[in-house]
């Protein structure tokens, strides 16, 4: 009796350890998610300092990949 005891625990320890790897597989594999406005405004002065071209959007986030991109393009 003792031993059907422990062979049902151990079937519910191998189907729950292979559930919790199958939902953090999910969970690590999600698509990469679109980028968010500021960081493309922050990517699009920095590329725009690096080019060389004038800036031209007044929001914080290219403002900063300007002057980031002024930066490293004297560096």
């Amino acid at each position: 009796m003792v031993i059907k005891w422990v062979l049902l625990f151990v079937a519910f320890l191998i189907v729950g350890g292979c559930w919790l790897l199958v939902r953090n597989d999910r969970r690590n594999n999600k698509p990469q998610q679109q980028s968010t406005v500021e960081e493309e405004h922050y990517r699009l002065g920095r590329e725009h300092a690096l080019a060389g071209e004038k800036a031209s959007l007044a929001t914080e986030a290219y403002k900063d990949g300007f002057s980031d991109g002024l930066k490293q393009r004297k560096s």
